[in-house]
């Protein structure tokens, strides 16, 4: 459960993890199944029905941005964390939103390191790079070049 503080006003939040990357949010008397997908380290791509959302946090220093604009909250009370899972051996890589596979840029058994580039997707008309998030080894890619993909859709797991 959480408290925050969103423009002066004081809000109960409870997160609750339905699936891998599947929560249910419940707002005062509202309730959201939001997915969050990890772009980077403090940023988050955010699909909550119809509607996409970027966000990047840095709630040490109660910062939040949303599509790129400040967003002013603070987290008031944590009182449990916002996940409990435990890292699973091997990064499943998924995509935020659907698009076609435009160039593969690494092969199986391939090292890679955080920051370089996994793909790229085609989305809404702009071309999207997906990089890793961790050290590892590619271990499987699902999709090949020309090939349509699905939010939420696993691409390749690095272990």
């Amino acid at each position: 459960m959480y408290t925050v503080k969103v423009k002066n006003k004081i809000y109960s939040v409870k997160v609750k993890k339905l699936l891998t990357h599947q929560y249910q949010i419940k707002l005062e008397n509202n309730e959201l199944t939001v997915k969050v997908l990890k772009k980077g380290k403090n940023r988050f791509y955010l699909i909550v029905g119809e509607k996409f959302y970027e966000v990047e946090a840095e709630l040490e220093n109660n910062r939040v941005k949303v599509n790129g604009q400040p967003f002013p909250s603070t987290i008031v009370e944590k009182t449990t964390p916002l996940s409990e899972r435990k890292e699973e051996k091997g990064e499943k890589i998924t995509i935020p939103m659907p698009g076609l596979v435009i160039k593969l840029k690494v092969k199986e058994g391939e090292e890679v390191v955080p920051g370089k580039g996994l793909v790229i997707i085609e989305a809404m008309k702009m071309q999207n790079e997906v990089k890793a998030t961790q050290k590892g080894r590619v271990k499987e890619i699902k999709v090949k070049e020309g090939e349509n993909v699905q939010a939420g859709e696993v691409i390749m797991v690095i272990e």
